[in-house]
């Protein structure tokens, strides 16, 4: 039996503290946006503003993700290699989910920024999603090097 990689064992615990974190924070979102139908003024800022408005199924579809997520990294932390494979699915998925919602979230708040005469702002949102494809890109590149797959071949 080979020796275990502390990337691994790393990557895999942090992993699921970071998606149970954003699991739990869909869930808050999900009872947020029920709670919504019940106040008016949070109606009338979702009629003032449509294009901020957060999906119901947007925010399933994360939580499912990050469900999935959690236990491709426990699947990954006592090293299957299916594991290994779901994670880096999930990652992809996660990456590309992320990019897209810079752009709307890009395209609403520019679309506000102009109404009130402010100009457009870029930055932060191109910032954060160069970054996240920047990690996850080396994340994926590291879990399929051929050391990685050796580790997760041997159990």
């Amino acid at each position: 039996m080979s020796e275990r990689s502390r990337f691994i064992t790393v990557l895999a615990y942090s992993s699921i503290i970071l998606q149970l974190y954003f699991a739990y924070e869909a869930v808050s979102n999900l009872a947020f946006m029920n709670s919504m139908y019940q106040r008016p003024e949070l109606q009338i800022a979702d009629q003032m503003l449509p294009s901020m408005a957060v999906s119901t199924t947007g925010t399933v579809i994360e939580l499912v993700v990050y469900l999935f997520g959690i236990i491709a990294s426990a699947a990954m932390l006592f090293r299957y290699n299916w594991g290994r494979l779901m994670y880096m699915v999930i990652l992809t998925i996660i990456t590309l989910w992320g990019i897209g919602i810079s752009i709307e979230s890009y395209l609403s708040v520019s679309e506000l920024l102009r109404s009130l005469g402010l100009g457009e702002s870029l930055t932060l949102l191109l910032l954060g999603s160069i970054l996240s494809l920047g990690v996850n890109g080396v994340l994926l590149w590291k879990l399929s090097r051929e050391e990685i797959r050796k580790e997760f071949m041997q159990e």
